[in-house]
């Protein structure tokens, strides 16, 4: 899982860096849970 969401990030990570990001909240998300996977998700 750990896995996946790294790779989520670095694609949006890439695609902010081309003027391309469109869910900013959504990636806050994942890198929230990657440091820290028992945090509640945000609503």
């Amino acid at each position: 899982m750990r896995k996946a969401l790294r790779g989520k990030l670095t694609l949006a990570a890439r695609n902010a860096a081309e003027g391309q990001g469109e869910d900013d909240e959504g990636l806050l998300d994942d890198l929230a849970e990657l440091s820290n996977p028992d945090r509640p998700k945000h609503e």
